[in-house]
């Protein structure tokens, strides 16, 4: 999981289109959404962002549109429900991130790096067990 959300860090519009893999006509959309921006630019200078809000701001869309399309058990749902689900994804997904960066559980990317340090190992050993 990416350090983002704490960088504070100042990007332009093509920068943060740029990570996040999206174009600057989406960026301005999430800006239409409510997206945070430092400054809306001008003459002088192309709009700022900074990475800490916007990807706070992104994780809270997730969210929300999450909690939207689940059935009918969003729909009854206070804001104070929808925030305490809110905060407990957010502490699972911190809690998963310190377990990773601590080597205690290993990224689903890696799995296939794994399967062939291992095919082999087991190629060896099944035939004996």
């Amino acid at each position: 999981m990416s350090d983002l959300g704490n960088s504070g860090r100042q990007l332009e519009r093509s920068e943060i289109a740029s990570l996040y893999n999206v174009t600057v006509s989406t960026v301005d959309g999430w800006v239409a959404r409510g997206c945070p921006q430092i400054d809306g630019g001008s003459k002088i200078g192309p709009a700022q962002f900074d990475v800490a809000a916007v990807f706070r701001w992104r994780i809270g869309r997730a969210v929300a549109d999450a909690l939207m399309a689940l059935d009918g058990d969003a729909a009854g749902m206070t804001r104070e429900e929808a925030e305490g689900r809110k905060a407990l994804a957010e502490a699972r997904l911190a809690e998963l991130d310190r377990h990773e960066r601590a080597g205690r559980i290993m990224a689903r990317a890696d799995l296939p790096k794994l399967r062939r340090i291992l095919d082999p190992f087991n190629a060896i050993m099944l035939p004996v067990g």
